[in-house]
C-alpha cells in the first residue's frame, strides 16, 4: 500500500509543477522540488498551494479499508542569483524548514526567500 500513497503522491506532484521542474525522490515519502524559473516566494508559495488544493477531499482506500488523506508538510527555500547556495546547504536549509513546519503545523509548510 505504501507504493500506491507514493505513486498518487508522485502523480499529484507531477500535475502541478511538471513540466518547468525537476521533482525527485529523496527517501522514504521524501521528495525534492527544484523550480529554476521561480520568480520568488508569492510564485512558490502560489504552486505549493495548488498541490494542497489538488488534494483536498482525495483520498485512497487503506488495506483496512479505511480512507487514507494524502497529507504534505513541506520546508520552501527560495534563492537566486549571488544568493545561490551549493546543494547541501540549500537542501540544509529547507528541511530546516520542513522539520519546523512539522513540529509547528503539520501539513502545512514554511517558506524563506533571500529575494526582496
Amino acid at each position: 500500500f505504501g507504493d500506491t500513497y507514493l505513486r498518487e503522491l508522485a502523480h499529484r506532484l507531477e500535475e502541478v509543477f511538471y513540466p518547468d521542474c525537476i521533482l525527485g525522490r529523496r527517501s522514504g515519502d521524501e521528495f525534492y522540488i527544484c523550480w529554476p524559473g521561480c520568480t520568488g516566494l508569492e510564485a512558490a508559495e502560489n504552486r505549493i498551494q495548488k498541490l494542497y488544493e489538488s488534494l483536498e477531499g482525495k483520498s485512497l482506500m487503506a488495506p483496512d479499508q479505511s480512507d487514507l488523506v494524502i497529507h504534505i508538510t513541506a520546508g520552501i527555500t527560495v534563492r537566486s542569483g549571488s544568493d545561490l547556495l551549493d546543494y547541501d546547504a540549500l537542501v540544509g536549509e529547507a528541511d530546516v524548514l520542513l522539520y519546523q513546519a512539522k513540529e509547528k503545523n503539520k501539513g502545512r509548510y514554511l517558506a524563506h526567500s533571500s529575494l526582496s
